[in-house]
Parts: C-alpha cells; structure tokens; sequence
C-alpha cells in the first residue's frame, strides 16, 4: 500500500542475476516508463519507476484476477 497515492501496488523487480546486467536495467527501466506513458485499458497504471538500493522496480496497479489457462 502506498500512503501517498492511498492505493494498493504491485511492485516487480528484477531477478538477481538479471540486476547485474547493466544492459538488461537499462532496457527494464526504458521498457517501464514507456509503458507508463500509455493509457489504455488493457494496460496496468505505471505509478512510478527507479531504482532503490540497486534493485531496479516498477511500481503499478494491482489487478485482481486470474491468469488464463
């Protein structure tokens, strides 16, 4: 839950072995505020995007639902 925005969020982070990869962070953050600048509803609310304590992350709207089979 984030206070400032009084929403739940899903958060996504890379996996370690993939954090290490300077090329691997560069495209996950460029790929993540590209989607944050779309609108459609389809696709999940971006809320933020950045790095913290060398964990690249996208912070977004969490959906509830099921995957399809």
């Amino acid at each position: 839950h984030d206070p400032s925005i009084d929403r739940v969020l899903a958060i996504k982070v890379l996996k370690n072995e993939f954090r290490q990869n300077p090329e691997i962070v560069t495209r996950f953050l460029r790929e993540a505020k590209a989607a944050g600048a779309l609108s459609h509803p389809n696709i999940v609310t971006i809320y933020d995007v950045g790095e913290a304590d060398n964990y690249p992350y996208i912070a977004m709207e969490l959906l509830d639902g099921t995957a399809p089979s």
